[in-house]
């Protein structure tokens, strides 16, 4: 039985995981600095980039757990973007997404962004199983590649 999704999770409601990957795969951190700026935080350039970017990353996160300019900007951005990858979701059934995160090709990085915004988002039952599925695998996918 094939149930669409009637509402999506705002993005408050998205689970810490789903929402942090999403971002991270979506935007570039720079972008991110610039909404931040735009909403009057300043940032010390000067530092190293990794520490830049979790600091971006952080900030920004902490603003995705309230309804806020910029919660709300970055929800609309990431239904946007990945608006494809939601419609294939809310066409598929709970068996049909289950199989796709397990045979999921991790090549391109908008796809698993995207991924990980659907799933984080949808707010059908039986969906947090799926979800941790994604997550697991993202990490094992991920150290492996770490040790190529």
């Amino acid at each position: 039985m094939n149930v669409k999704c009637l509402t999506r999770k705002r993005i408050w409601e998205v689970d810490c995981w789903s929402l942090d990957a999403a971002m991270a795969g979506s935007f570039d951190w720079r972008e991110l600095v610039n909404m931040l700026q735009g909403h009057g935080h300043s940032f010390d350039l000067r530092k190293p980039e990794s520490l830049l970017e979790i600091q971006v990353q952080y900030l920004t996160h902490e603003y995705c757990h309230s309804e806020n300019p910029i919660s709300t900007k970055i929800e609309s951005l990431l239904n946007d973007w990945h608006k494809k990858t939601i419609e294939y979701l809310d066409r598929s059934t709970l068996a049909e997404i289950a199989e796709h995160v397990l045979t999921f090709s991790w090549t391109k990085k908008s796809s698993y962004a995207g991924l990980f915004w659907a799933l984080g988002s949808d707010a059908r039952d039986g969906f947090d199983c799926i979800r941790r599925r994604f997550h697991q695998r993202f990490q094992i996918v991920s150290v492996r590649r770490l040790n190529d």
